[in-house]
């Protein structure tokens, strides 16, 4: 039987043609962005409380400012980047959340901490895709949906030892150690890439235009990527998807504490278990799941993961709870592989920022709502039905991913302009 254009285009390629010593050492600066990212981030709110003294409403707002900022402006940061070069954007926007977020440790009044976070926020708005961005335009078109998954699976690896490491040997959410490292980091990264890769043409990210084909207009443009049928669903299927991961970070602490002695003990090893269940599996599952359909894949991987919060959320026993986690990881090892091949063939020529871009904000927004918006819902509603809401949502998914399906490379998408 001959393979689906999907299907081929995820065929296993050796990891030696696709590790050079520039994507190689990309992906070793995403494992470090993203473990002090996760030393970070899950720590913020119970920084801003305990440690700075704030209320709980002025330290939500500190923390959701980033996610509307990437909101407001992901679409238009992605623009900027591909007119001025992602790597060279990615690069000056390392440097502004480097300085804001190291600030943040060491500046106390609120005033101060709204703008540095706002400064952070229009710097995620430039970098939040960027990574992506810069290891789609590094390779050719058959080798960038390995480099999304490996990317993929070090978010995973970097995101369980940023935690562990916070919570076992920096004092998180009580020492403003983590967050100094961060700024640190960040600014490191600026310095290579400034070292590294400035001075590299920003052509890559461009598309050449002949004299006689006049450029279109920013809104044209992104009118033009907002009419594309497979760019709309996917970052739909995203934000859906998030909204349901969201809830380790929202609902799910939350049922913890109320109905759990020790509950945050309990919490926390059975996530990092997921998290560690998800770096073993994808590289396994990537060979496995190669010639397996895109969209049955990720529908029943999509169904998995929400399964698996509403059998904890409604049955309630700590088993019932581990059960559901390894459902919820082994769902999202699956859709995950067809949501970053899907990804990987998205954007246009001459604007991958811009789609990433999209998808970025499509995914700050499902955060924001789902950890905002999660625990409302949670107490207004209950617990029965808001973790069996998530089944339905993984249902919707589904659909939207099918809707948005193209099956065609990122070489054979026509330009927008």
């Amino acid at each position: 039987m001959a393979k689906t254009p999907d299907a081929a285009a995820a065929s296993p390629i050796p990891w030696r043609q696709v590790l050079n010593g520039r994507t190689t050492l990309l992906l070793g600066v995403a494992l470090l962005s993203s473990t002090t990212f996760y030393m970070v981030q899950p720590f913020f709110l119970i920084y801003f409380r305990n440690t700075q003294g704030l209320s709980t409403a002025e330290s939500g707002l500190l923390v959701s400012v980033p996610f509307l900022a990437v909101i407001l402006l992901g679409v238009a940061g992605g623009y900027m980047a591909d007119r001025v070069g992602v790597v060279r954007a990615y690069t000056l926007g390392l440097m502004v959340y480097g300085v804001s977020v190291g600030a943040v440790g060491l500046v106390h009044r609120f005033v101060f901490l709204v703008l540095l976070m706002i400064c952070a926020g229009l710097a995620m708005s430039v970098t939040s895709g960027g990574m992506q961005s810069i290891l789609n335009l590094s390779a050719p078109p058959s080798h960038r949906s390995l480099l999304q998954n490996y990317l993929y699976w070090i978010h995973n690896v970097g995101a369980l030892l940023g935690v562990l490491m916070a919570s076992e040997l920096l004092r998180a959410g009580q020492s403003n150690v983590p967050i100094l490292i961060l700024g640190a980091v960040r600014i490191g990264m600026f310095l290579l890439f400034l070292a590294l890769f400035w001075g590299e043409r920003p052509v890559a990210s461009i598309r050449p235009e002949t004299p006689t084909a006049p450029r279109s207009g920013p809104w044209s443009t992104v009118q033009a990527a907002m009419a594309d049928k497979a760019l709309r669903y996917t970052a739909f299927s995203m934000f859906l998807l998030i909204i349901m991961e969201s809830q380790l970070d929202s609902t799910v602490p939350l049922y913890f504490t109320e109905h759990f002695r020790h509950g945050i003990a309990l919490f926390g090893p059975i996530v990092a278990l997921g998290t560690a269940l998800v770096a073993v599996c994808q590289p396994l599952a990537l060979k496995l799941l190669a010639d397996k359909s895109s969209t049955g894949t990720f529908r029943v991987g999509a169904l998995l993961t929400g399964i698996g919060l509403a059998l904890g959320g409604t049955v309630g026993t700590i088993w019932a709870w581990a059960l559901g986690m390894l459902l919820y990881s082994l769902g999202a090892v699956m859709w995950a592989i067809k949501l970053n091949d899907r990804v990987s063939a998205l954007p246009r020529e001459g604007h991958t920022a811009l789609y990433f871009g999209a998808l970025g904000t499509a995914q700050n927004a499902a955060f924001f709502i789902g950890i905002g918006l999660g625990s409302v819902f949670y107490h207004a509603a209950g617990a029965v039905v808001a973790f069996s809401s998530m089944t339905l949502i993984a249902v919707l998914v589904g659909f939207c991913f099918a809707s948005g399906a193209t099956g065609q490379e990122a070489s054979k998408r026509k330009p927008l302009t």
